[in-house]
This record gives C-alpha cells, sequence and structure tokens, in this order.
C-alpha cells in the first residue's frame, strides 16, 4: 500500500508536469469526444504481463461532465477493494483542486493546480498530512511553470517545504511544438544531480519513447509505450507501457503494464 500511494502522488505529479493546459479535462489524459466514463483494467509485471482477465487487474473509474471536466477518479485493487478516491472543484477557469482520500474516506492529499487566462497551468501544489500506518510523511510540494512567447512549457521549478527548491527542468522543442529535451538539476543539500531526457515521437506526433541519461552521458533509463485497438473516436483501448532502468540491487531491470479501456460517451 505505501508503494501504490507514493506512486499514485508521483503520477499526479507527472500529470501535472506534462499536460500543457488544464490538467483536470478530457483532451489531457487525452482523450477525444464528448467522454462520461472511463473503465481502466491494468495488469502489472516485470518483464512478462499476461492480461488474461480483468478478474486479475486494477480497475480504476473516472468520470466526467458534459464540459469534459473530471468528477470523480476510483482505483480498486486485484480484489475489487477501493483503495483511493479523488474528487475534484472548481473555482472558475482560473484553479482546480483534486482531493485524494484512502479506502476509508479519509482525506490525505490536496492537490491545487493554478491557471492563467490562456488555460496554461501556472502553479501546481501539494500537501498531504503524515500518515504513520502507511509510511507516508508530511509533503508540502509546489512547483512553478514558464513560458516562451510561443506557449511552449520552457521552466519547471519544483520546490519542497514551499521554497526549498528541489528541481529544475529546461525543455527544448522542436518546429511541432513537440518537447524533444529536457534538462533536470536536482538539489539534494549541497550536492546537484544533472540528468537528461530525450523525448520521440511516432508518425502521428504521438509519443512514443523517452530515454534518460545522467551527467556522463550514460543511458540510466527509459519509458516507452504503445497504443493500439483505437475506438471510432480515435481514442486507444489498449496500451503497452514500460519503464527500464538500473541500480546496483537489481541491476538492469524492465517493469510493465498492460492497459485496457472501456470508454462511455455522452
Amino acid at each position: 500500500m505505501k508503494n501504490l500511494i507514493l506512486f499514485t502522488i508521483l503520477l499526479c505529479i507527472v500529470r501535472s508536469a506534462a499536460a500543457q493546459t488544464r490538467v483536470t479535462d478530457v483532451t489531457q489524459l487525452p482523450l477525444k469526444g464528448r467522454v462520461k466514463q472511463v473503465v481502466t483494467y491494468t495488469f502489472r509485471g516485470g518483464n512478462h504481463v499476461e492480461p488474461d482477465t480483468t478478474a486479475s487487474a486494477e480497475k480504476t473509474i473516472e468520470t466526467f461532465d458534459e464540459k469534459g471536466w473530471a468528477l470523480e477518479e476510483k482505483m480498486y485493487d486485484k480484489s475489487g477493494e477501493l483503495m483511493e478516491r479523488f474528487s475534484f472543484e472548481y473555482m472558475g477557469d482560473s484553479i482546480a483542486v483534486k482531493n485524494q482520500f484512502d479506502g476509508s474516506g479519509k482525506l490525505f492529499v490536496k492537490y491545487i493546480y493554478k491557471y492563467d487566462a490562456q488555460g496554461k497551468i501556472t502553479e501546481f501544489d501539494m500537501s498531504s498530512d503524515a500518515q504513520p500506518q502507511i509510511r507516508l510523511a508530511k509533503i508540502d510540494y509546489r512547483c512553478i511553470y514558464k513560458y516562451d512567447v510561443l506557449g511552449d512549457r520552457v521552466t519547471e521549478e519544483q520546490y519542497i517545504d514551499h521554497n526549498k527548491l528541489s528541481m529544475k527542468t529546461t525543455s527544448h522543442y522542436n518546429d511541432q511544438h513537440q518537447r524533444i529535451q529536457s534538462d533536470e538539476e536536482s538539489f539534494f543539500g549541497k550536492t546537484v544531480k544533472v540528468s537528461k531526457i530525450l523525448y520521440f515521437y511516432d508518425a502521428s506526433g504521438r509519443p512514443v519513447k523517452s530515454k534518460i541519461y545522467d551527467v556522463d552521458g550514460k543511458l540510466t533509463g527509459g519509458n516507452a509505450v504503445s497504443n493500439d485497438n483505437y475506438d471510432k473516436f480515435g481514442n486507444w483501448l489498449t496500451q503497452i507501457a514500460s519503464y527500464s532502468g538500473h541500480n546496483t540491487n537489481q541491476g538492469d531491470f524492465i517493469f510493465k503494464h498492460i492497459s485496457k479501456r472501456q470508454i462511455d460517451y455522452y
């Protein structure tokens, strides 16, 4: 449970960092059409994942209103037990709040998204109360986003305890406004860790792969994703994603998961 909750928090951070505009609408997943509900079955594993039946999968249910804004998200484990629930609140077009509850209904993480007049996210804040039973420490996290004159996000500054800079990311784009490289500086006390991420796209402009390099130019990890079986609106129904890397305990490793979606429309 500890790893799942930490992974969920990280996923929310990643989603906020990846989206160019409102994080909490269907277009940022991304989805096309007047989506009402998405049910996603996820099968996780190592090198080999076999999506035999939805009964052995984790399940996520996301619902949206007729404007395409998120209403609620529920996450269930393989046994069908509710693990986490998210609810959404909106303050006009400038602020969205995402509340995260545990399986018992207790609120323990709050995410706040702030937007400019063009709908681009300018700030992301996250706060969490300490949860000793699941070893989740109290967290105060903030990320500031800045854009160039073309509207591409060029810098992201992440802070912990509100004012302690923990990471700075500078991004570079091609003529199609696709992010092709990010340079990251992570700050650990007096130590600065530098890394580089390269991004790759298919012929349709969809992201398919990323590679992570350390300061010496050594490949340390990467992500890959492939989508298949699209519906009539162009939304994928099957996705295979993987993360590969290396550490001293495991050596080279790869973690894969397969997702299958059922999408209902208004």
